[in-house]
């Protein structure tokens, strides 16, 4: 639903017509030429997410964002990579060199990483005052960067509006990329959060955003997924949590677990895994190879929506 508003909000303005220029959280900076690819229709939509290394570089389904994706390059609108580029370390760098560090002043910024991740979450919660910080300090780097890329991309197209396509923590209340911009472009930012509608009645906070755009509550994600948080490891991506009543969990996957296969393909690295999770689809019976305290073990995964495991 958040991918369909993102797709809604584009028509509109086009159908205003508002010259555009779409902004994408997802790409590093020095994949701006495969963009500039796809949307000279250069590439198949298999070549794009390959040229592009989608399931590394993004990790989600290509199915989230095919029709966005086909959209901009059907009308011609200007793609622009935001995030850092691969290997840049803290910042980006124009062509006169470092740009200015981030804006690490709003204290109303770090109350809100902090309600992010104070929880009891086995991820994310009982963090220090120190971690707290640094992630504060993380988040605002990458504010920053996509700012400034944004504010480079106004620059360009003067005629355009910029539409930036990213996660909800980093545009609620302006704190983040609209605030970080401030310094590269002084042009105000208008920002549209998608709410989730549990009930008749939802209150949200009038400062959280320009515009709120109710869409309805969803039990489970449109793809297929284990449920489990994976990261990269030494020897594999390996499972730090599994979710309870998840397809993994109902699978017999566990905390501690390195993946090896998806049924016959190898995923010796989070991006193959990413990859073969894109082509099984919900109602799939699926066999995940896991190294378990030295031993290889096969786990037969349904992969079943949460409500059907009851």
């Amino acid at each position: 639903e958040y991918h369909r508003v993102q797709l809604r909000v584009l028509q509109l303005l086009r159908e205003s017509g508002r010259a555009l220029t779409i902004g994408l959280e997802m790409f590093p900076a020095d994949r701006q030429a495969v963009l500039d690819e796809w949307i000279a229709g250069g590439l198949t939509e298999a070549q794009f997410v390959e040229a592009s290394d989608w399931y590394a570089v993004w990790g989600y389904n290509w199915g989230y964002y095919r029709e966005i994706l086909l959209f901009a390059r059907e009308h011609g609108i200007p793609l622009v990579a935001l995030n850092r580029p691969d290997g840049a370390g803290g910042s980006p760098s124009g062509a006169n060199g470092a740009i200015p560090q981030p804006d690490l002043s709003s204290d109303d910024h770090r109350t809100l990483i902090r309600a992010f991740f104070e929880s009891d979450s086995p991820v994310h919660g009982d963090l220090s005052d120190e971690q707290r910080e640094a992630l504060f300090e993380a988040q605002c780097t990458v504010d920053a960067i996509m700012a400034y890329h944004a504010a480079q991309a106004l620059e360009a197209r003067p005629e355009h509006a910029l539409v930036v396509l990213a996660g909800t923590g980093h545009v609620v209340y302006g704190l983040g990329i609209a605030r970080q911009i401030r310094r590269w472009y002084p042009d105000p930012a208008a920002i549209i959060v998608p709410v989730e509608v549990e009930a008749d009645e939802v209150e949200v906070r009038a400062s959280a955003a320009d515009f709120l755009w109710g869409i309805p509550e969803s039990a489970f994600p449109a793809f297929p997924e284990l449920g489990a948080v994976i990261v990269a490891g030494e020897t594999g991506p390996r499972v730090i949590h599994v979710e309870p009543n998840t397809p993994g969990a109902a699978g017999g996957l566990e905390t501690g677990d390195v993946l090896t296969r998806l049924n016959a393909t190898p995923v010796a690295e989070k991006r193959a895994l990413n990859r073969a999770l894109s082509a099984v689809r919900w109602g799939d019976e699926v066999s995940v190879g896991v190294r378990r305290d030295g031993e290889e073990i096969a786990l037969s995964v349904h992969l079943r929506r949460q409500h059907d495991q009851h």
